[in-house]
C-alpha cells in the first residue's frame, strides 16, 4: 500500500478511508508533506471539512531542527506553498461542524524533552539539519524530489540518528504515541456515536497510524484515492 508516490510527473499522497465491522467510527488519513501546491492544500481542506473530528499535528517551537523560516525559503525555492500557511489560509478552524483537536506535543512538552537529550546529540542533529537545508537549497528541484519521494505501508521508517537515540524518540515515537492516545480517547468518548475522524499528520507518522489501525485495531480499507501534492515541472 502506497502512502506517498513520486514519479516523473508529480508527487501524490494516498488518502485512505478505514472502517471496522461493528464499529461506529471511521478514520480518514491525510498524509502531509511540508511543501506543496496551494490547490493540494485546498483539496485536503475540502475533505477535512467533511469530517466530524480532525486530529492534527504541529509543534510551535524553534527547538529540534529547522524553524518555519527555513521551510519558507525551501518552499519559495521550489515555487510551492508551505503546509502550515496554506492550511491556515483555508480557515478550517472556523468550521462549526468540525471539531479540531491538536493531537501533538505542546511547545512546553517538546522543549522540556529536548533539554533532556544529550548535548552532543542535539548539536549533531542541528548541524545535520542545517547542512541538509543548505544542500537542498542548492541541489533540489521538483523533478529530483518527485523521483526520490516514496513511502509504502511496510517500509522501514528511516530514523534520523538510529533507533536508540533520543532525537528520534522525541521527533517520531513520542509524537506517534501522543497521536494514538488521542485516537483511542476519541473512540472511547464517542463510543456509541458514529464519527468520521480525519487525521492530518506527517506522512511517516501516517504510516505508523495506518499500521496501528490495520494490525492492532483490525480496521479495513473502504476506499482510497490519490491527491496530487505538486507537479514535477515548476
Amino acid at each position: 500500500m502506497q502512502i506517498v508516490s513520486g514519479n516523473a510527473l508529480d508527487v501524490r499522497v494516498a488518502v485512505y478511508h478505514f472502517i471496522k465491522p461493528n464499529s461506529p467510527h471511521q478514520f480518514i488519513t491525510f498524509p502531509m508533506i511540508h511543501v506543496g501546491e496551494p490547490r493540494f492544500y485546498q483539496e485536503i481542506a475540502r475533505r477535512l471539512a467533511q469530517c466530524d473530528i480532525v486530529l492534527y499535528e504541529g509543534i510551535n517551537s524553534k527547538k529540534g531542527g529547522l524553524g518555519i523560516s527555513s521551510y519558507e525559503s525551501l518552499a519559495k525555492h521550489l515555487g510551492l506553498g508551505l503546509q502550515r500557511q496554506e492550511l491556515k489560509k483555508q480557515g478550517l478552524k472556523q468550521l462549526e461542524k468540525v471539531e479540531f483537536i491538536h493531537a501533538d506535543l505542546s511547545k512546553q512538552e517538546f522543549e522540556g524533552y529536548w533539554r533532556k537529550i544529550p548535548l552532543y546529540q542535539r548539536m549533531f542533529y542541528n548541524g545535520y539539519t542545517f547542512l541538509a537545508h543548505l544542500a537542498a537549497m542548492v541541489e533540489l528541484d521538483r523533478q529530483l524530489i518527485a523521483k526520490e519521494l516514496s513511502i509504502n505501508l511496510r517500509d522501514e521508517s528511516p530514523g534520523f540518528m538510529g533507533k536508540k537515540n533520543k532525537i528520534d524518540d522525541l521527533i517520531v515515537r513520542k509524537r506517534d504515541r501522543r497521536l494514538i492516545h488521542h485516537i483511542e480517547r476519541q473512540t472511547k468518548i464517542h463510543e456509541g456515536t458514529p464519527k468520521v475522524i480525519g487525521i492530518v499528520y506527517g506522512a511517516y507518522h501516517i504510516q505508523t497510524i495506518m499500521q496501528y489501525l490495520l494490525d492492532q485495531q483490525h480496521y479495513v480499507v473502504k476506499d482510497a484515492n490519490w491527491v496530487i501534492a505538486f507537479g514535477a515541472e515548476s
